[in-house]
């Protein structure tokens, strides 16, 4: 049977012996409080003990194209839903492109060749999600949910895969019997010779020669009011979303030309809200697992991000689910090699990633012995050394090596960005997926 936990459990509470073990790691004896050596993912048993009575664990990234990441991850999450009986994992990945995978971990469709099932994967930068681990984890978790009653779910939480989502709405409005679904359609033709290239609509909106945002508007609301209830719990969930898509798909792309908005923050929305509807949709007792990068799920108020005007979703969830269910894992690297792109839609490269910059968290970390280190924060070490503001590094799927310096290292506090950090010395790049 699953079990039901309680919101008010505290996340972050530590039994004894995980204490006894912090205080008497060698991190510790060299001035950084709470420092854990880890040789392979069996020995994040503390880490597990450490977020597994959450309501939400986020887990994180310093790149996009980093395997030891995607399989660590891969291995936290498995022992959510399988030990703990997590709900759903959430990525930062399209919406209407992951519910294909969502219908095959669930067993509604089915895909012998994994090739074809992750073809749907067509948007730069494919490698993120069409690459081994990921593969490795969706077929997992069709295995476990084919012996499970209640099936774990896995879906995308970003504004992007406009295109998929507006034919995805138009194939359900025909198909539905509803007196709405003309004036839905006809207010939706206005995005309609934008969707494939949502950059043009940037532009012509930055002209005065486009703005569809009432008319998406408008569309959302009839959708709502008199679609949603006619279908049945699983085709309300993708519509709703899809139409949600395109709503802040357009105010995403109409926010780069508009100086008064933050298309970054549009996201996060979209983000917080999506994750909310899919609270709602497993019920009160649910949990979820979000993967996304370190800029997304570590809390923004304890870096820059704060006084640039910017939120993420590690900082909505703990304001709105509470500081004590809601864990925050970072993952960080010190060198090796990372796959992006040298700028936006290039093709992929595996990329040298320089030794840390002074002053930074990795430069710190790279000074002590171990290879891996786990950090695991609560009320009793956030303090110390690792309080003091440093450099934090985030690599995007745009890289460029010979000059992340300049920025690519966040000002951050450690301890209060995170609930737990995992680092490594040396990370490599991802591969070809099929090969991973």
């Amino acid at each position: 049977m699953k079990k039901i936990f309680s919101l008010k459990i505290v996340c972050c509470s530590i039994i004894a012996s995980t204490v006894l073990f912090l205080a008497c790691a060698s991190g510790q004896k060299e001035g950084i409080k709470g420092a854990v050596p880890l040789e392979s993912p069996d020995d994040i048993a503390p880490l597990m003990e450490h977020i597994s009575g959450a309501r939400m664990v986020l887990l994180g990234e310093a790149s996009h194209g980093t395997l030891e990441f995607y399989r660590w991850r891969k291995e936290i999450t498995k022992k959510l839903i399988s030990d703990y009986g997590f709900d759903f994992v959430v990525v930062e990945g399209d919406w209407p492109a992951h519910l294909r995978l969502n219908s095959y971990v669930k067993g509604k469709e089915k895909f012998s060749d994994m090739e074809d099932l992750f073809g749907i994967f067509n948007r730069w930068p494919p490698w993120m999600w069409k690459n081994g681990t990921v593969v490795k984890l969706v077929q997992w978790l069709a295995g476990y949910n084919a012996e499970a009653v209640s099936k774990a779910g896995f879906y995308g939480m970003d504004v992007y895969g406009i295109e998929l989502a507006y034919f995805d709405i138009i194939e359900t409005l025909k198909s539905s019997d509803t007196e709405f679904a003309d004036e839905i359609l006809s207010l939706m033709q206005c995005m309609e010779r934008y969707v494939s290239n949502m950059h043009s609509y940037a532009r012509a909106y930055s002209q005065s020669l486009a703005d569809c945002s009432t008319q998406i508007r408008e569309a959302r609301q009839l959708i709502e009011d008199n679609i949603l209830e006619q279908l049945d719990r699983d085709d309300a969930l993708a519509l709703e979303r899809n139409i949600a898509v395109l709503v802040y798909g357009e105010k995403h792309f109409r926010a780069m030309a508009d100086s008064s908005m933050d298309n970054w923050n549009v996201r996060v929305e979209f983000m917080n809200e999506t994750v909310e509807k899919l609270l709602e949709y497993y019920g009160p007792a649910s949990r979820g697992i979000i993967w996304a990068h370190n800029t997304h799920i570590g809390d923004a108020r304890a870096t820059i991000m704060a006084q640039q005007g910017r939120i993420n979703i590690g900082q909505l969830m703990r304001e709105n689910l509470g500081h004590e269910n809601v864990c925050l894992v970072g993952f960080g690297t010190g060198s090796g090699t990372v796959k992006a792109g040298s700028s936006w839609g290039a093709r992929g490269e595996i990329m040298n990633i320089p030794e840390p910059v002074e002053d930074s968290y990795e430069y710190l970390f790279n000074k002590k012995e171990y290879d891996k280190l786990m950090f695991l924060f609560d009320e009793t070490n956030r303090e110390g050394k690792l309080m003091t503001p440093r450099g934090h590094r985030a690599i995007g799927v745009v890289y460029n090596p010979a000059t992340e310096h300049l920025g690519n290292f966040v000002p951050t506090i450690l301890p209060l960005r995170y609930d737990a950090f995992i680092y490594f010395r040396t990370t490599e790049a991802l591969t070809e997926w099929k090969n991973e």
